[in-house]
């Protein structure tokens, strides 16, 4: 009888289980190949990388690095970059970026020619959850990492007039809920369950 009883609790569970996972994104701004090296050569970065389940907004751009920005991608030939000096493009000194759901974790590189900091806000659903200022020193790259927990939107606001952003990685947490079980594996238990029933022989009659 207590064998049963598991055994029903087990097709309950099994029924209404929710399950989460990570995807991982990483981002170099070489995916795309060969990019211009000026603002006015350039598209402003947006819907690029929404197949990774992020969108940026505030104008940057993807350039190769021998626009004179006085320091090298750290991987490749291009990153993403902004100078305040073309706000005729729509170019700001903020960078946002929007995942798809919720991210659990980000990381990347900011860097400049000159010393500048940086103020880095992560928001979930318009809450603020954490926010830091970050300072580079001349010609090099600042690390920045958030996580683990939970959050839909990082803003990165620039101080200096012109800097970049280069190899960022982040984790979506993706959340998978069954309110029921699949139908062949729902027949595959309840036929099981059936073997466990107690059998009755047919009454004969006289």
């Amino acid at each position: 009888m207590n064998f049963k009883r598991t055994f029903l609790s087990s097709i309950i569970l099994f029924s209404a289980t929710a399950t989460m996972f990570a995807n991982a994104g990483e981002i170099s701004f070489d995916e795309y190949g060969p990019q211009g090296c000026c603002f006015h050569a350039q598209e402003a970065l947006d819907t690029e990388y929404v197949h990774e389940g992020v969108i940026f907004g505030g104008g940057w751009e993807i350039l190769h690095h021998s626009g004179g920005f006085g320091i090298m991608p750290r991987s490749g030939q291009h990153f993403a970059a902004y100078d305040s000096l073309d706000i005729d493009l729509g170019i700001s000194n903020t960078l946002t970026l929007t995942f798809a759901g919720a991210a659990s974790h980000v990381s990347g590189y900011l860097g400049d020619d000159e010393s500048s900091s940086w103020t880095l806000t992560t928001r979930f659903k318009g809450d603020l959850v954490a926010e830091r200022l970050l300072i580079n020193p001349a010609g090099r790259y600042a690390h920045f990492d958030f996580g683990p927990s939970q959050f839909d939107e990082l803003t990165i606001r620039g101080a200096g007039s012109s800097a970049v952003i280069d190899d960022l990685a982040f984790d979506l947490v993706q959340t998978q809920v069954q309110v029921s079980a699949p139908p062949a594996a729902g027949l595959v238990l309840l036929g099981l369950l059936g073997t466990l029933l107690p059998r009755r022989g047919t009454p004969t009659r006289g």
